[in-house]
Formats: structure tokens, sequence, C-alpha cells
């Protein structure tokens, strides 16, 4: 909050509109953090968690909210500092990186926090084995793997397609404007959807390339979107990239195993954005292109055996008939 006060007051009065709406994203979240931080350490807070029923959904929600606030700091701030490095202006990259730094150790914090607060901190954390653990077909197995992989060094520069049409889907407006101005750099053309109906209505009307789709929401879940789309064969074939805070192994292996192409952590990384978005619209745009082809063969086809037809002999394509 501190760093983000600063160069709010010198972006104001040097009269730079951009970077102030910008830092002002990064503000608000900053202090809705600071509020919910403060609201967890209220001792009635406490008692009402630790009379819950389903500790595990609790910390999971409590994961999502305390992460959420942090992805806008984090998106907001990684946009300012790209255009300040570009510009040249060596100041502001250093603040923005210190302000970026504490991001960075407050959601190893929170992380920590939460895992604490399961009983399970002093667990040392061994290699999970992904298809040991899960009883999901093996495409399904192979598919979450390739999800959760490290992205490889050239991976961003070889996902360059043609500009295309992506929903965006979450509840969070700081989300939906952070992906949308991440892809709309790259040239996409970007639509919003604040939740499940609303995303499932545009899909209805709108010609879609790809859906980015939140997994915690209210009302119509993620999942519940993801598994209406992959359950519908008009709009199965459009790739879902799932984008949660939440880490779980298993919700992951539910996303793959309903038909996710991909999955990405917030606060997702650009690089690895770019390049997962990337991929999953070429392979969408090389299917196209497939039924475009076959649909010509069956049409030159067509038209190859009806000129045919009316250059024979009236006798003979009667005999044939």
């Amino acid at each position: 909050m501190g760093y983000a006060e600063m160069l709010m007051d010198d972006a104001v009065q040097a009269g730079r509109e951009q970077i102030t709406v910008d830092l002002r994203h990064i503000l608000d979240a900053s202090r809705n953090l600071h509020h919910l931080i403060l609201s967890l350490l209220d001792p009635a807070a406490v008692h009402r968690a630790a009379g819950s029923l389903d500790l595990t959904e609790y910390r999971r929600t409590l994961r999502h909210d305390l992460r959420t606030p942090i992805n806008a700091i984090k998106g907001y701030g990684e946009m300012l500092r790209e255009d300040a490095a570009d510009g040249g202006e060596d100041t502001l990259v250093a603040d923005l990186d210190k302000m970026l730094a504490e991001a960075a150790l407050l959601l190893d914090k929170i992380d920590g926090l939460v895992t604490f607060s399961g009983n399970d901190a002093a667990q040392p954390e061994a290699p999970v084995d992904i298809a040991a653990k899960t009883t999901a077909p093996t495409g399904a197995v192979e598919r979450l793997l390739k999800a959760l992989r490290p992205i490889a060094a050239n991976e961003s520069d070889l996902a360059a397609v043609q500009p295309s049409r992506i929903l965006v889907v979450d509840d969070n407006a700081s989300n939906r404007d952070l992906l949308s101005r991440r892809l709309q750099r790259q040239g996409h053309t970007v639509l919003q959807a604040a939740d499940g109906t609303i995303a499932l209505a545009i899909v209805e009307e709108e010609a879609i390339d790809l859906v980015l789709l939140d997994l915690m929401m209210p009302g119509i879940s993620g999942y519940d979107v993801l598994t209406s789309l992959k359950n519908n064969p008009q709009f199965r074939e459009i790739p879902v990239i799932m984008i949660s805070a939440l880490s779980e192994l298993d919700s992951i292996v539910r996303c793959i195993e309903a038909g996710a192409d991909d999955y990405l952590a917030k606060p997702f990384d650009p690089t690895l954005l770019r390049a997962r978005v990337g991929s999953s619209l070429e392979k969408k745009h090389l299917r196209d292109r497939e039924r475009a082809m076959v649909e010509a063969l069956r049409l030159e086809k067509e038209r190859s055996e009806q000129l045919l037809l009316n250059i024979l002999p009236r006798g003979y394509r009667h005999a044939n008939e």
C-alpha cells in the first residue's frame, strides 16, 4: 500500500492519467486485502471458522479470497512495469519491482498461513505421483500433466496465432479487466462475463474461439459451465482454459476429466498465459481448417458429379437411372 500511494502521488502530480487509473486498482486491491486480513484476526471470526463443519472448504475459500486481490496487484503492477521498461523509466521500474517483490512475498506467506490452518504445515512435501493419486483415465492424466508442465523456453514465441474471439469469465472485475487487457495486447477481441449464466448466454449468441473460465464463482460454478459446454455437441469443440486461485490437485483433475483443455493458476504468469492461449487457439483453428477443407472437398465432389451427369448423353443417363 505504501509503494502504491507514493507512486500515485507522483503520477497525479505528473498528470499521467492511465498510470493513475492502474495504480488506483492496485491501491484498492491492497486496501481490500488489508481489510480482509484484519477481519481474519478478529477473535470472533476465528471462533466461527473453528466451528465450521467443513474446514477443507473453509481453507479453500480463504485461499481464494486472499489471493484474489494479490492477483490484481501483481497483474496491474506487471503491466505498468512493462510499459515503464519500454519507456526507459528506470526509477518507476525500480519502485514497481519493490512492490511486486512484496506482493510475491505476501503470496507465499498466505499459502503458508492457509496450509498451517489445516494442521499439516509440518508434513514434508513429497513429490506428487499424479498418475498414482487419481483414477482418471489415461488420456485425462496425460492432459493434466501437460497442463501442469512448466513453459518451454520458446513456447510463448511459437504461440503467435491469428487474432481470435475470446470469452473471459470471472466474477471479479479486476481479474476480467487484467485478462482482457493482456489478450487485447496480443490482438484478440475479448468478451467478458461476470458469471456462468451470462457466459452460457454469450456462447449461444456469439462465435467464440476460446473460453478462459474461473473455477470458483457464485451461482453456476466454472466447473458447471465447463460441463455444460462439453456436453453440448454444438459447443464442445470450443477450447476451455480453467483459471483459478485454487492449486489443489483434485480441482485440476476434475476439470481435465470434464474436458478442460488447459489450466492456469492465479496470479497468472503473462508469458505462460500467452503460451497456453496460443497453443489452444492454434489447435482450434487447425480443426476449423480441417473441417472447412473436408466440406470444400465434399462440395467439389457433388459439383463434379452433377457436371458429369449434365454432359452425358440423355440415353446413357436414362439407362443408368
